[in-house]
């Protein structure tokens, strides 16, 4: 009962996929319960995955013309218990939080657009891989695509745009993992698995993963009422995802490719979003407070670490000149910062610190 009642709480965006999660899952396992171990053998050359017998439910490469539906619901069929609960656990968490900030059309449009893309980049791989292999049985009607997990990692990286520095504890609590770190840690799984030779469901997370960045980077819309898409900031490119002595080379890659879509018109260049195009979205914005801030303060600690005689004060100054706030022990910029033994450093002296806190709060707006 109570389980129901939060059913019925949730905002409506997110009440309708959970239903859907439900109603479409369930549709299965019953479907499930008809068949005998014996019926499974012989159909589509495999007799371990039951849901190839409904390729109206579930989506098969190779019978998704007869069945396009099946391109959108089939992520709302999960094939096991563990994994129908591990959806029904992260789906309205996640779904809730987004339906908040960016509405309930934006939330089933983003859904709609990271399921049914994966679902047709999974299907043309599939159709590839028959082609380049020579084995149709398999990869067009000997494995299903269904589940969340492209839609699961499609919110990680909506998280990472909003709220990247946030922390989240994993593993009951062992260990703190800040939320810009989970979409790459469950692309690695997906990679495991692809490798050890589960590419049906797990590839989807890699889909799912590009597309969703693909469309919060440049297409959606900032806001309702304006044209402004996307978010063009440094932090959200594409080289952030990978490790620093990687990133170089994977930006000048991605801005090969970025020039390569502008030429032909897929993608719009820098200097006309600059114009009146691509901007960057208020949750974006406030994201990129909070990164700048972090980076500011680090940046600082690490300066005030190596200078004799440094106290905690120009770091309250620091974050007080972030919040707007004026901080108790400081003075104007022709004074000096006091430390709690007494000891002082002159503004002139950590001038430089003090502009990057301010500077990191001032440039959000302009980027």
């Amino acid at each position: 009962m109570s389980s129901f009642l939060s059913l019925l709480a949730l905002p409506p965006a997110t009440r309708a996929l959970t239903g859907a999660l439900v109603g479409m899952s369930l549709l299965l396992f019953a479907l499930r319960l008809s068949l005998a171990p014996g019926d499974l053998k012989g159909i589509f050359g495999a007799s371990s995955d039951p849901s190839l017998v409904f390729p109206w439910l579930v989506l098969l490469p190779g019978s998704v013309m007869w069945y396009p539906w099946t391109l959108l619901t089939s992520s709302f069929v999960e094939n096991n218990l563990l994994e129908f609960l591990f959806s029904l656990f992260t789906l309205p968490l996640a779904a809730r939080y987004l339906e908040r900030v960016w509405g309930q059309v934006e939330l089933l449009k983003f859904v709609f657009v990271v399921v049914v893309a994966s679902n047709i980049i999974a299907v043309v791989v599939n159709v590839l891989e028959s082609v380049v292999l020579d084995n149709k049985e398999l990869f067009l009607y000997g494995m299903s695509y269904h589940g969340l997990m492209a839609l699961q990692v499609g919110f990680l990286v909506a998280f990472t745009q909003l709220i990247p520095e946030h922390q989240v504890q994993v593993f009951g609590g062992i260990a703190k993992v800040r939320v810009k770190s989970l979409p790459m840690l469950y692309v690695t799984v997906s990679n495991v698995a692809c490798m050890i030779g589960y590419q049906s469901p797990y590839i989807l997370i890699q889909f799912g993963w590009i597309v969703s960045w693909f469309y919060l980077r440049f297409i959606k819309l900032a806001d309702p009422t304006s044209d402004f898409r996307g978010d063009r900031s440094e932090t959200f490119a594409f080289s952030s995802w990978f490790p620093p002595f990687i990133q170089p080379y994977v930006a000048k890659v991605a801005g090969i490719a970025f020039e390569l879509a502008v030429k032909v018109g897929v993608l719009r260049a820098w200097t006309d979003v600059e114009m009146g195009g691509y901007a960057a979205v208020p949750g974006a914005a406030r994201a990129e407070a909070e990164r700048r801030r972090a980076m500011a303060l680090k940046a600082l600690d690490q300066r005030m670490a190596t200078k004799p005689g440094s106290s905690a004060s120009p770091r309250l100054a620091t974050v007080a000149s972030l919040a707007g706030q004026p901080a108790d022990n400081t003075s104007s910029t022709s004074g000096s910062f006091s430390g709690p033994s007494g000891g002082s450093l002159s503004a002139a002296a950590t001038s430089g610190e003090v502009a990057v806190g301010v500077n990191a709060a001032n440039d959000v707006g302009k980027d």
